[in-house]
């Protein structure tokens, strides 16, 4: 390894136990906590100084200055965060950088190929991502009566990924009535709180299928029906029609009257 482009902790060892390499754990003495430099240290880089300790002591304390292979190593927001907190360490003496991390990491926190290419996507309006996204984001508002919401970062992103993953526009939608539809995530919980924020949907694949499997056919359908009544959209989004009327001469005795107010859909 070219030691001209890493960093190391110091004083490692009034955090490592073992002698061996790659020990199970490590010590964290209180000292961190209470120590004045550290507490100047943005959050984003105190998590990183853990992170760096435990890297440390999996590799004789040579640690790989790469933003790209270090932001996914310690979950930092991003490469270019990395260049950030790798200077606030170095500032305070809590790492020794063989190399000026400014000038190291410069390079590689610039966004990749693929990172422009998505860029460019989610902020063009006519990317069939972003119609997506934006589709299920209007879907959403419309059934949380939440019209002063606004797609943040999180929530789109959330919803890239879940697409990302495999799971179709139809999917997504599906979770999100299906959270509406249960009676906890309304707000019948003992702290009387609602969660049926798009981003809680879409924090993963599990989450989101647990969402979908809550989700009733009839509701679904006149959950689609009523958005698209009230906001005119969903008519190039896919097959997401509401569930056959009964034929000619079918009983249609269960039906629900139509002149009552369905309580499922917003008021108007």
């Amino acid at each position: 390894m070219d030691k001209a482009r890493t960093y190391s902790v110091r004083n490692l060892d009034r955090f490592q136990h073992y002698k061996d390499r790659n020990p199970p754990w490590v010590k964290l003495h209180q000292s961190f906590l209470m120590d004045h430099d550290v507490s100047t240290l943005s959050d984003g880089a105190k998590f990183f100084a853990l992170a760096s300790i435990l890297l440390a002591s999996r590799s004789n304390n040579i640690i790989p200055m790469d933003a790209t292979w270090l932001w996914g190593q310690t979950g930092a927001k991003s490469a270019g965060a990395v260049l950030g907190y790798l200077q606030e360490l170095e500032k305070i003496g809590f790492i020794e950088c063989l190399q000026d991390a400014s000038k190291m990491l410069a390079p590689s926190a610039s966004p990749s190929r693929v990172e422009k290419r998505e860029r460019r996507e989610h902020t063009n309006p006519e990317s069939p991502t972003r119609a997506v996204v934006d589709r299920v984001f209007s879907f959403w508002v419309w059934i949380t009566e939440k019209p002063n919401s606004k797609l943040t970062p999180k929530r789109k992103a959330k919803v890239i990924d879940r697409l990302k993953q495999g799971y179709t526009e139809e999917t997504i939608l599906r979770g999100i009535v299906g959270c509406s539809q249960d009676p906890f995530h309304q707000g019948d919980n003992p702290n009387g709180r609602e969660f049926m924020d798009l981003e809680l949907i879409c924090r993963s694949g599990e989450k989101l299928e647990f969402f979908v499997d809550m989700c009733k056919e009839e509701h679904y359908g006149k959950a689609i029906a009523g958005w698209r009544r009230d906001t005119g959209q969903g008519g190039n989004g896919p097959n997401l029609e509401s569930p056959p009327k009964p034929e000619p001469g079918e009983s249609d005795q269960d039906s629900p009257d139509e002149t009552q107010p369905d309580p499922f859909l917003p008021s108007a």
